[in-house]
């Protein structure tokens, strides 16, 4: 259980003194920490990490032998990781093991997050053992062999701290200390890539970026894919380039005991204009072991720059996960074509279909039925709005078995009156009904701007709402729509790892969208911020080298 110890203050203020942490899979976690703190085990590194964004419950992340250059491929902008890293240190002739603990907090991270981690870390580290070394970072620069192996140096009491009287600074690791930080250097520069025929790859990817025809009048390349030499980790050689389609040329070559990396060209037609796209491929075959694509994992950064620019990337180890009709739609809808915008006869029919059908549900308390709501009326837009906010009154109550919804119909209507072009309506929030947990009921629509629709948000609410925007790429306007999770303040930590058994349910209601926001303060969402956010997923930037 995760339990709070709790003491009671002079002022009769509750406080909180220690915290056991909840793993969702403990004994998976123990088994990893176990090897790596066994000596003869090729284990050197072992992570945790949250279940979800508002999760409290940690779970266990991966592992490997490649230790910290291994590990930082793993700490992501968005994620929290707790890991404890084994390494050797040399002090004269004697090897002593070490243990560093490093606890990751991404930059991206929700700041309530990142204040509950703060709370978690002790129970956490402890957990985890002892360490003889501890490391907080926030950034990829603040990790690497060299640092660790200071960090240890320095608590071992062996570094030195002689001033050069050349450099103006401290030598560092002196004498057979030394070696040891370059021996992790030199494993981390042995793990780097090299390309056989390098010049010829990269013409082929110059010849796969450019508009021109080819001088031979052949046609344009389409693709071109690459993988490792017969044999090694860390050369990689041409597998073969084409101007035929995924399906017909790509996909036969990608076989599921290699690895292979790719760029694959694509034409996007928007309007009367054609737009080149760029799409990178990662494959990677089921039968490739699992240690070697955690080593492989570890030459990502270097793979990415070689292919660099791109507008789309996919990482795929199955067929059935990529083919032209999959990389045209990822393109789409990462340049924002993808067409969710339903006209008012498209509104009007959604919302019949999902009324006409009738459903019953049970109601866990009384087991009794729970009749469908009433089919639809056929929604017809309305002639005059003002600028003004459109309050909603309280319905009557239909009740699903997970979220209730307090007037679903009118829920529906507002969200179909957003995604239809004609009307002016484009935004319509939802909220918990105070005093019901689990009640979602329309709280406004409007026709303004972004700042209309936070206006009716408010500290210690939780809503969800839709919003819609217009974006211009080149000469034509394409409509956005943004989903919006806000969370106030105000309210309470239960209450926030309550709703996210609700959260699967709630998207589907305003799916689809292009891009989501998970504000919590008014500042975190206004009209420039979304138009970022949304400039962001259409990926409408030119990366075609001239």
């Amino acid at each position: 259980r995760n339990e709070t110890k709790q003491e009671r203050g002079k002022e009769g203020r509750t406080t909180r003194t220690t915290m056991q942490v909840q793993f969702a899979d403990a004994e998976e976690v123990k088994a990893a920490i176990k090897e790596v703190r066994t000596e003869t085990n090729p284990t050197d590194w072992a992570a945790v990490t949250y279940e979800g964004p508002r999760s409290q419950k940690l779970k266990f992340y991966s592992k490997g032998t490649g230790g910290v250059s291994e590990l930082r491929e793993y700490l992501k902008d968005e994620l929290a990781v707790f890991a404890l890293v084994r390494v050797v240190d040399r002090i004269d002739d004697s090897d002593t093991v070490k243990f560093c603990f490093v606890s990751w907090v991404g930059e991206s991270m929700p700041r309530m997050q990142k204040a509950r981690i703060s709370i978690h870390k002790a129970g956490i580290e402890k957990e985890f053992g002892q360490s003889h070394v501890q490391l907080a970072v926030t950034q990829l620069d603040e990790i690497t062999p060299e640092i660790i192996m200071q960090k240890v140096c320095n608590s071992s009491g062996s570094a030195s701290h002689v001033i050069n009287r050349e450099t103006g600074s401290a030598d560092g690791v002196k004498g057979v200390r030394k070696s040891v930080v370059d021996a992790h250097v030199k494993a981390e520069e042995s793990n780097s890539l090299s390309w056989e025929d390098e010049t010829g790859i990269r013409a082929a990817i110059a010849a796969l970026r450019s508009d021109a025809m080819p001088a031979d009048g052949s046609a344009h390349l389409s693709w071109v894919l690459t993988t490792y030499a017969p044999g090694s980790t860390h050369i990689i050689n041409l597998l073969g380039t084409g101007s035929g389609s995924f399906d017909d040329e790509v996909a036969p070559l990608l076989k599921d005991d290699i690895v292979a990396y790719g760029l694959v060209r694509k034409i996007e037609h928007i309007d009367e204009s054609d737009t080149i796209k760029f799409a990178f491929v990662d494959w990677q075959g089921e039968q490739i072991p699992r240690q070697l694509k955690a080593r492989l994992g570890t030459q990502s950064g270097q793979i990415v720059a070689f292919f660099s620019p791109f507008h789309v990337s996919l990482s795929v180890t199955r067929h059935n996960e990529i083919s032209d009709e999959i990389i045209v739609a990822t393109v789409a809808k990462a340049s924002g074509t993808a067409n969710f915008v339903l006209s008012e006869t498209q509104a009007t029919e959604r919302i019949t279909k999902r009324t006409e059908s009738p459903v019953t549900t049970t109601s866990p308390a009384a087991e009794s039925p729970v009749p469908a709501p009433e089919p639809a009326k056929k929604y017809t837009p309305p002639l005059r709005r003002t600028a003004a906010v459109t309050s909603v009154a309280t319905g009557g109550q239909k009740c699903a078995d997970r979220v209730c919804y307090d007037d679903e119909q009118a829920i529906r209507d507002a969200i179909a009156a957003v995604r239809n072009d004609s009307d002016p309506t484009n935004w319509a929030l939802i909220h918990f009904v105070k005093g019901k947990s689990n009640c979602l009921k329309l709280l406004a629509t409007g026709t303004g701007s972004t700042d209309e629709m936070v206006a009716a948000l408010q500290d210690d609410m939780v809503a969800y709402g839709l919003l819609r925007k217009t974006l211009r790429i080149d000469e034509s306007d394409t409509v956005k729509f943004v989903y919006v999770d806000w969370t106030g303040e105000g309210i309470p930590r239960m209450m926030r790892s309550k709703l996210s058994v609700y959260s699967f349910e709630i998207k589907a209601i305003f799916n689809p969208y292009h891009v989501d926001l998970h504000p919590t303060m008014k500042s975190e969402i206004t009209d420039e911020i979304v138009m970022n956010a949304v400039a962001t997923a259409a990926g409408a930037k030119v990366h075609v080298l001239e």
